[in-house]
């Protein structure tokens, strides 16, 4: 008899203790929570003190509590890196908890983008770049204009579906700074 009750005391610490633990993982709200938590996981040196730069997110499409938040490091004298944090929404709240993060890839100098869930997430953080003119699967090509977006708006994100063949990247005037296509 005492060993049962030894065993269902284990068994509802062991119960308690993974409910209690579950509720404890950290939830981020704030700008400064998501730049808290990029300082954990950035592989850059001093990241403790380096200027860090919450970019915004973008949702899943097809999945309303998913998200991808971005924080970009650095300043106009150091180089930049980029980290895409994919998130989990507590419903109806806005506290996300952090469940994985990714490496996203160069397309220029200070343009990065991630192929996320079915989707193109670019993170533009280079003030050249006014437009965006996009072809998609059926050959139609799609202009973007950032011209609205003010200087001090940047880094921004952009999500497209990732059907898209090919990008160009396009200064003030129209012209084409860079043609990638989507298996670059």
């Amino acid at each position: 008899m005492n060993r049962c009750r030894i065993r269902l005391a284990a068994a509802l610490l062991a119960l308690l203790s993974a409910i209690l633990l579950t509720g404890c993982r950290k939830t981020m709200k704030s700008d400064e929570d998501f730049i808290r938590k990029a300082r954990e996981i950035m592989p850059i040196g001093n990241a403790d003190r380096v200027m860090m730069r919450y970019a915004g997110f973008v949702q899943d499409p097809s999945d309303s509590t998913v998200s991808l938040h971005w924080v970009v490091s650095g300043d106009e004298h150091e180089e930049h890196a980029y980290l895409p944090m994919e998130c989990e929404r507590a419903v109806p709240a806005w506290k996300y908890t952090y469940t994985q993060h990714f490496e996203a890839a160069a397309c220029m100098e200070d343009v990065m983008m991630l192929t996320w869930r079915g989707q193109l997430v670019f993170c533009i953080n280079n003030t050249d770049v006014r437009g965006m003119r996009l072809t998609d699967a059926d050959g139609g090509d799609h202009y973007v204009s950032f011209e609205q977006i003010p200087y001090s708006a940047y880094p921004f994100l952009r999500i497209y579906d990732a059907s898209c063949r090919s990008y160009r990247f396009l200064d003030a005037e129209g012209n084409e700074l860079l043609v990638m296509t989507v298996s670059d």
